[in-house]
């Protein structure tokens, strides 16, 4: 006898995978929320509204002995509570440069 996986259930499936895809995406030269970066990393110049809706980092810092070079790109928040800009969860030899990070009314913060 053959089963069949109900047509609902393939659906919920494609819902969740493809919300995976954006979640947790690596970071490029062009970041987007949530996004990790794994290796040395230097953005393209430019201005990147990143809000971190979670609180967990709109920039997340994956791995140890990383060099973000912002490039002078700005990157601008919505500054809500517990927001960060640029994270880190428990990595050594970080070295974040040249970037120009605001919240949403343009406090500026220089790294």
């Amino acid at each position: 006898m053959k089963k069949t996986i109900p047509l609902i259930i393939v659906f919920a499936l494609i819902g969740v995978l493809s919300s995976l895809s954006v979640i947790g995406a690596s970071c490029t030269s062009v970041p987007v929320e949530d996004c990790t970066v794994e290796g040395d990393l230097t953005l393209d110049f430019g201005t990147y509204y990143l809000n971190d809706s979670n609180a967990n980092g709109a920039i997340i810092i994956g791995a140890n002995d990383i060099t973000l070079d912002c490039n002078g790109a700005s990157l601008v928040g919505n500054f809500s509570s517990g927001s960060r800009g640029i994270n880190s969860f428990g990595h050594d030899d970080i070295t974040i440069k040249n970037c120009n990070i605001f919240n949403n009314n343009l406090n500026r913060t220089n790294i």
